[in-house]
C-alpha cells in the first residue's frame, strides 16, 4: 500500500477495509477498531 501511495496509484484500502466496514454496517455488526484504522489510513491514502 505504501508503494502504491508513493507512486500516486490507488491502494487496496478501499477494496479491503472499506468493503469490510460497509458490509459490517449493513449487517449491524460493529467493527469499531477496523473503522478507526480505515478512517485514519484514508487520511493518508489515495482511495
Amino acid at each position: 500500500m505504501k508503494r502504491d501511495v508513493e507512486a500516486g496509484r490507488k491502494s487496496e484500502l478501499e477494496l479491503l477495509s472499506g468493503t469490510l466496514c460497509r458490509l459490517a454496517e449493513e449487517c449491524g455488526v460493529q467493527v469499531k477498531e477496523s473503522r478507526q484504522v480505515y478512517e485514519e489510513l484514508k487520511k493518508h491514502s489515495i482511495v
